[in-house]
């Protein structure tokens, strides 16, 4: 039916709308679609923003966020923009500072170089060079690759962290098996190491947790070593992915949270502020536990 009768004798309804004796449009159906679907858009495009924003560097890139996170801010102190630098693609800020800049621009051991002009370095006292691939403030980590694109090689030396401010992110044990060219691949979770492989051998690493079921490797393959891996393996087929550090001091997590600037407190002492940001934080009506498991979930 083109029109009909609310019940209510001062009201007609036609066509989805609801309209008064004098023709005045008092409700319209498709109008409240329209509004419905505009304010699901919008849930949506907030959604969107806050994922970008918990998942912080693995979605956007570094610089770009660095430039939104600095307008949001506020405009830093001098310092903040003296001892913030690039190194190639890297941003170089608090708590890490590079080895020519002032003591005060980062925290104790967070050392770093820059190559070339293009090559970030981590310096481990008992491990030798790393190339920073990626530095998550927000999270605090660090990835890490070797210079000569063989990780695994440089794990199986050992991975000393003594006299750093880091530890194992995820550790997980694995065992290194050295195995003839006739020995079978189809070995659940096992990875191939490619920069450890010859013409007729190749390196193999399975969690040590899994050896019980790979019985058969026993025959074809002999045992290297165990050790720990700072790093979930999850598609790592050729270990190129590098490594993965993680720190707890400084804690910069609330400031970072909040996109303000960590830094030391004064010209002296090592008391950490936060300069700017947000007054109460975006997400900080998360408890500091409830924010750390909610990281540990994303980087699995």
């Amino acid at each position: 039916m083109d029109g009909s009768s609310s019940g209510n004798p001062g009201l007609v309804s036609t066509g989805g709308i609801l309209r008064d004796m004098t023709g005045n449009i008092l409700f319209s159906f498709s109008k409240s679609i329209e509004l419905a679907n505009a304010f699901l858009a919008a849930l949506l495009a907030i959604k969107e923003v806050v994922s970008v924003f918990l998942l912080g560097g693995a979605i956007l890139p570094l610089l770009w966020r660095e430039k939104v996170l600095a307008r949001w801010s506020g405009s830093p102190s001098a310092s903040v923009e003296i001892c913030r630098v690039s190194c190639g693609n890297q941003l170089v800020r608090f708590p890490f500072r590079l080895s020519s800049q002032p003591d005060r621009c980062g925290y104790p051991r967070f050392n770093l170089s820059c190559k070339d002009q293009a090559q970030t370095v981590l310096s481990l006292p008992f491990s030798g060079e790393f190339n920073v691939v990626h530095i998550d403030y927000l999270f605090q980590n660090i990835w890490l690759n070797d210079p000569d694109h063989c990780t695994p090689k440089r794990l199986l030396h050992g991975l000393n962290l003594s006299s750093t401010p880091f530890d194992l992110l995820y550790p997980r044990s694995f065992t290194f098996f050295n195995c003839s060219a006739a020995a079978s691949t189809q070995l659940h979770q096992a990875k191939y190491i490619s920069c450890l492989s010859g013409t007729n051998f190749f390196v193999l690493a399975l969690p040590a947790d899994r050896l019980d079921s790979s019985a058969s490797l026993s025959t074809s393959c002999l045992e290297i070593a165990t050790v720990l891996v700072p790093f979930s393996w999850t598609g790592w087929s050729n270990l190129g992915n590098g490594i993965m550090l993680t720190w707890n001091e400084p804690n910069c997590l609330r400031c970072e949270n909040g996109a303000g600037n960590c830094m030391f407190k004064s010209e002296t002492g090592m008391d950490v502020g936060c300069s700017g940001g947000f007054t109460n934080g975006m997400f900080l009506f998360c408890s500091e536990k409830l924010w750390k498991f909610l990281l540990k979930i994303l980087h699995i």
